[in-house]
């Protein structure tokens, strides 16, 4: 034996004689819609956000269901993300690395001028407390993250590309810690 419910009512117990042109007699009426909805900050991919009761409709005059929002998240040009931190790469002339300057730093609030020392190394990565994305969970904030590299330029003309051989002479091998120590182990490597 076996049970279903009746194909004509549904199981509803009633039939209805002249149904609705748009339902059909079934009560519901496919639309579409047009809702605002609030992103609270911090939201990250596949974060959802229900909207309660802008669902599919209630049977038999029950609540209407719950609409689920699933968030996707759009890489931003400068700065890449890392939950609550951000991390921006910034181009320094040999210049600034070498005697140190202020450069300005991008955040997602404003511009600040940040203060880089003298005899900083390609990749050297600052932080910047506070300067990141808003926690979903709390008030808190992540930090901002400042990987400087060094950016050598190109398509030198005679008088600057003199100017680099002259700072070369000037500037001795002991300036160059990293440089120095390398040769020093090829020294001991090979004798």
């Amino acid at each position: 034996m076996s049970v279903s419910p009746c194909p004509d009512c549904g199981g509803s117990g009633q039939i209805n004689e002249s149904p609705c042109a748009d339902c059909g007699g079934t009560g519901r009426v496919r639309d579409t819609v047009s809702i605002s909805v609030n992103i609270p900050a911090g939201v990250d991919n596949d974060s959802v956000i229900p909207i309660r009761g802008q669902g599919e409709p209630g049977i038999n005059g029950g609540p209407d269901g719950d609409l689920y929002i699933v968030l996707r998240v759009k890489s931003h040009k400068l700065f890449e993300r890392k939950g609550t931190d951000l991390w921006l790469d910034i181009p320094i002339s040999f210049e600034q690395a070498a005697l140190g300057d202020e450069i300005i730093v991008p955040t997602l609030e404003e511009k600040i001028k940040y203060k880089v020392p003298a005899g900083t190394q390609p990749g050297t990565v600052f932080r910047l407390k506070g300067k990141g994305i808003k926690s979903l969970r709390s008030n808190r904030k992540g930090d901002l993250y400042v990987k400087v590299y060094l950016e050598v330029p190109t398509k030198l003309n005679k008088a600057q590309k003199k100017a680099i051989q002259e700072m070369g002479k000037t500037v001795s091998d002991e300036c160059y810690s990293k440089k120095t120590g390398f040769m020093n182990s090829i020294k001991e490597f090979f004798s």
